[in-house]
């Protein structure tokens, strides 16, 4: 029963993990100019469908910072591959505009930094759920055990009268 629960925590960790991907506030086209609102210190991430690993991106704003993300998160939505291309980081509540230049076809969107971090915990959950639910098993296994072989041990001691 115990290791039934654990593979159902395992099963629920792992859905609620890749329910993570972001959710886009305005996807744009190549050589569009966009005006986004932003809020600071409410990073915004920059996603792009790259067709090749080489494919450059080249975005110009007016006083917001664009920053390289720290890793890559790659995620699918709405049949397209997309990647975190830059992260927008706004000094001052505003809006700013935002455009993006390429020598490739590539789709491009503005929305939610990615959870990596819940993603990573949802993972976790993923692996430690079904070994958290084997140890405690094997953990009442050895009680039980222990607690029957000292049981039996009373009844013999008390049937040979020491």
């Amino acid at each position: 029963m115990i290791l039934i629960l654990g593979i159902v925590g395992s099963v629920i960790a792992f859905s609620t993990a890749w329910r993570t991907d972001p959710k886009f506030e305005q996807e744009f086209e190549l050589n569009e100019i966009i005006t986004i609102s932003l809020v600071k210190g409410e990073d915004r991430a920059l996603y792009a469908t790259y067709e090749d690993e080489d494919d450059n991106i080249d975005c110009r704003t007016t006083g917001l910072s664009i920053e390289e993300p720290a890793s890559d998160f790659l995620f699918d939505y709405d049949g397209k591959s997309w990647q975190t291309a830059f992260i927008l980081a706004p000094d001052r509540d505003g809006d700013y505009k935002v455009e993006c230049r390429s020598d490739s076809s590539v789709d491009l969107a503005i929305g939610e930094t990615p959870a990596v971090t819940q993603r990573n915990i949802g993972l976790v959950g993923t692996l430690a759920s079904p070994c958290l639910a084997l140890t405690t098993a094997v953990i009442i296994v050895l009680v039980v055990t222990l607690r029957r072989k000292s049981h039996k041990d009373r009844l013999l001691r008390g049937q040979t009268g020491m």
